[in-house]
């Protein structure tokens, strides 16, 4: 079974048509949809039809990677579950008591760009390093960046292909993570277990330098 779009333009043309033509070609889309293979003794105009259809259909599978798009939403889920357990505000592991000071921290997501998935490979073509304008910031950040990370260029071909029109947020990179840094380190030291940093593929792809981080701090009483 194949996933498939229907665009509004074949449905305002076929309304043009008598329902009867109507009515075949979109039987002849649901049979490659849901078998795979194409109709059989369709007459001229239909075929005629299905076959425009089926060459934009084709076309626009091979630009939209659906299995891609729905690996991506799973990566997603999980890097949900494992970002709601890293500030779960909890005390350190095999404590006997909990600690006087608890914070509650929330995250709130705020992602303002479009992603585009990756392809099933996770092979991206590279952009030049040197002739972007932006990329001087991104250095900044990636050499500050305290988790796993692949070299520098194919994490930043990653996000130039995630994001194909970011530009000035790459600016806020740097800034965002070491305020990130700064309260990760303040929950440490307070003795706050949390997870630690995704990989930078996974931070880029959420767009956590669009994260707000808002620390409740109190005292525990009994």
């Amino acid at each position: 079974m194949k996933n498939i779009i229907i665009k509004e333009d074949w449905l305002k043309i076929l309304e043009e048509e008598s329902k009867e033509l109507r009515d075949t070609v979109m039987d002849a889309i649901y049979t490659f949809a849901i078998h795979g293979r194409d109709p059989e003794n369709l007459d001229k105009a239909a075929s005629l039809a299905y076959k425009l259809i089926k060459s934009e259909i084709i076309s626009m599978n091979e630009e939209y990677d659906f299995d891609g798009a729905r690996e991506a939403a799973i990566r997603k889920k999980r890097l949900q579950e494992k970002r709601a357990s890293r500030f779960a505000g909890k005390s350190p592991a095999g404590s006997s008591a909990p600690t006087s000071a608890q914070a509650k921290v929330t995250v709130e997501k705020h992602r303002v760009l479009n992603k585009r998935s990756l392809p099933n490979s996770g092979n991206v073509p590279f952009v030049s390093l040197s002739s972007n304008p932006f990329f001087s910031s991104f250095k900044e950040f990636y050499d500050l960046y305290p988790a796993r990370k692949d070299d520098i260029q194919k994490e930043f071909s990653r996000l130039k292909y995630h994001f194909p029109m970011i530009k000035e947020e790459i600016k806020t990179f740097a800034p965002k993570l070491r305020e990130q840094m700064e309260i990760c380190s303040q929950l440490e030291s307070d003795k706050i277990t949390f997870a630690p940093f995704p990989s930078m593929s996974e931070w880029i792809a959420e767009q956590c330098w669009n994260d707000k981080i808002i620390v409740t701090r109190g005292t525990l009483t009994d």
